[in-house]
């Protein structure tokens, strides 16, 4: 009988060959499959355990959310990669980002406590929308970085100047 064998960390790697570049191209795949599907909210649904006798409350992720915190990574990946057109424009991105935010916060504020409850939940899927839209954009400019830096190898060198 085989016995089980414990990886740490340190010890773990899932291809060691891995370059920066397939790293880079492998994250863009899991963004373009996250934003491939259909966005929609998180939500709880209850299933029966395996003895039947028990619900489990089981969460299924808010496919909004999942597919921006894969441009994020993405972002931090390429971040010191980052040319001057790039910093341009993430820098107006995160300032449309700070304003929807600010807006947000505010209208949140000014309701009073019977309405809150509803109105919150309005302004947050609101919120959600706005970010999603801000993200995709980033994404389209993460998409143009990658083709200024030829990481896509699509065309000839002088074809992206």
């Amino acid at each position: 009988m085989e016995e089980d064998k414990f990886i740490g960390a340190e010890d773990y790697s899932y291809n060691q060959e891995l370059s920066f570049k397939q790293l880079c191209l492998e994250h863009l795949r899991r963004v373009l499959n996250l934003g491939s599907k259909e966005m929609r909210g998180g939500y709880f649904i209850e299933k029966p355990a395996m003895d039947g006798k028990v619900l489990l409350r089981v969460y299924i992720e808010d496919s909004r959310e999942a597919y921006i915190n894969a441009i994020k990574i993405l972002h931090s990946l390429l971040f010191s990669h980052f040319d001057k057109q790039m910093k341009v424009k993430n820098e107006e991105l995160e300032e449309k980002l700070n304003k929807l935010h600010k807006e947000t916060m505010s209208k949140i504020e000014k309701l009073n406590m019977f309405d809150k409850k509803r109105e919150i939940e309005d302004l947050s899927q609101k919120y959600k929308e706005g970010k999603l839209k801000i993200k995709d954009l980033l994404f389209r400019e993460l998409c143009n970085l990658l083709f200024r830096l030829t990481y896509l190898d699509v065309g000839k060198e002088e074809d992206r100047k």
